[in-house]
């Protein structure tokens, strides 16, 4: 049967129907195994589905009749393979939330690694198609917001764990390739985008929402659990409550973007000003002064909303937050500035001078002690 689906999906002078008919036929043995029951058909799918992607990346991939693009818009470029490579991520995760587990934990963490080789064929389809810029982070969050979107939707063995696990990689992707290498890059101005208003910015906006809803707690499940899970996957779902070190790390992480920003706004108001402009405070340190301004008003901002919620983490965070400022601005901001600049110079030891007097000359003397002198009665009269 699967030779002959491959067979009849072969294109003329092409081999990639193959992989199209071996996924199929995997797709639909999961499905009706899954409907019988029968673990033989889940098996026989299970190894046709393996078969279809092992011809995807070991051949489809060095075809050179499927390089050809599709649609192209800035830095997104979609090639034929890349539409065939997609299908097999839908393959995959088909298979991972329609095979049956049969209450069996063993069958659930098997469906769990099905999901991550999915997630990582998306992750690793993505780099060619969006680049290394801004792009390709974009394509990573699409697929944690799939992820967490799908997570409390039937069978979704692991899914939390693997959007955390992509949104890890776009995390820091985001803070060293996007932001801090950009930064220092030959080519970055600070006046090609706006402050706040710009991609950047907007990418990390959905970083920040991705964390914050790893945050809120799945109601839904809780609501509506599945009684035909395994009994330790469903304890586990029943017993998870909404976790404030993802809140933490998404405040840290608009904490450092928006550093990023003020950094920008300081750049461009020395690109527009005039050459050879006097600064009554030297840009590196107009720099360290607003971050740390930006960072103690995050802490406190933190340390308000953990004390009214509560949350002792966030509590806690905005307290070290705030002293961190405090000691920066101390540290860096005034005695290393005062020190550097030369602000508080001095000679050890110097006594101020005495006033130098000017020298006097003999006439002037003689004048002086003769005006000195007291007057006679005589004279005083003839006055």
């Amino acid at each position: 049967m699967a030779a002959s689906s491959s067979i009849a999906c072969r294109g003329p002078g092409e081999g990639f129907g193959q992989t199209i008919g071996w996924l199929a036929m995997g797709v639909a043995c999961v499905e009706v195994g899954r409907r019988l029951p029968s673990r033989g058909v889940d098996v026989f799918g299970l190894l046709v589905a393996a078969a279809g992607l092992w011809r995807l990346w070991a051949l489809d991939s060095q075809n050179t009749a499927l390089q050809t693009t599709v649609w192209a818009y800035g830095s997104l470029s979609i090639y034929r393979w890349t539409m065939l490579a997609l299908g097999a991520v839908l393959a995959t995760h088909f298979i991972a939330r329609r095979l049956r587990t049969g209450g069996d934990y063993r069958w659930w963490k098997f469906c769990a690694f099905i999901a991550f080789l999915g997630t990582v064929q998306w992750v690793v389809v993505c780099t060619p198609s969006c680049g290394p810029g801004l792009t390709l982070t974009m394509g990573w969050l699409l697929a944690v917001v799939v992820l967490l979107a799908l997570a409390p939707i039937g069978q979704s063995p692991g899914y939390r764990g693997l959007a955390a696990f992509v949104l890890t990689i776009a995390v820091v992707k985001w803070l060293v390739a996007d932001a801090a290498l950009t930064r220092v890059g030959p080519g970055w101005n600070a006046a090609a985008s706006l402050p706040v208003l710009n991609w950047q910015m907007g990418v990390a906006a959905l970083t920040c929402g991705c964390l914050y809803w790893f945050y809120r707690p799945p109601s839904a499940l809780a609501a509506r659990p599945r009684r035909d899970l395994p009994a330790v996957v469903l304890q586990k779902q029943l017993a998870r409550r909404s976790s404030s070190f993802s809140l933490v790390v998404g405040v840290l992480f608009l904490l450092v973007a928006l550093s990023f920003e003020v950094e920008r706004v300081i750049a461009r108001s020395e690109l527009a000003a005039p050459v050879g402009t006097i600064w009554l405070v030297s840009p590196p340190q107009t720099r360290i002064l607003w971050w740390t301004l930006l960072w103690a008003a995050g802490g406190t901002v933190c340390t308000f909303v953990g004390q009214r919620r509560p949350l002792a983490a966030l509590f806690s965070t905005g307290w070290a937050l705030t002293w961190l400022a405090g000691i920066a601005w101390l540290a860096a901001g005034v005695l290393h500035w005062r020190i550097t600049a030369g602000v508080a110079q001095g000679v050890r030891g110097a006594r101020p001078r005495a006033r130098a007097r000017r020298p006097r000359s003999a006439a002037g003397a003689c004048a002086r002690r003769t005006r000195a002198r007291p007057r006679s009665p005589s004279a005083r009269a003839a006055r």
